[in-house]
């Protein structure tokens, strides 16, 4: 009995493992959810994401010139109308305002990644 517990148990460590360090986007009916970090580095910035099982996004933005901003919202995903919305609680990153824009996500060299709009966000470790 002790065996089949420490075995069960193990194997719920080792999910929890890997929803914390991969990102994920899962779709349920007409909804989709982002769980995880992901990172875009463009010309201008450095942009962190970190999204929330339960709709929350906290956005990282460390400029080329100038100084680091951190910037929490809410976002929700339609799978259907392939679209994001996002909402931000104060001022909102460059080029991410309020407002729903487009969504797609895939897997590409074997790093799962996300498009909000134009811009390519890939999973990070």
């Amino acid at each position: 009995m002790k065996k089949i517990l420490s075995t069960v148990m193990v194997c719920a460590l080792l999910v929890g493992c890997v929803f914390t360090f991969a990102g994920c986007v899962l779709s349920v009916g007409p909804m989709t959810f982002i769980y995880g970090e992901y990172e875009a580095d463009l010309a201008i910035a450095e942009y962190d994401f970190e999204f929330s099982p339960l709709g929350g996004v906290t956005v990282t933005v460390d400029p080329i010139i100038g100084d680091n901003s951190v910037h929490e919202g809410k976002y929700k995903v339609n799978s259907e109308t392939k679209e994001i919305t996002l909402t931000w609680e104060g001022d909102a990153p460059a080029l991410f305002d309020n407002g729903t824009i487009d969504f797609s996500s895939g897997e590409e060299d074997g790093v799962e990644y996300i498009k909000l709009g134009a811009v390519k966000l890939t999973a990070t470790d």
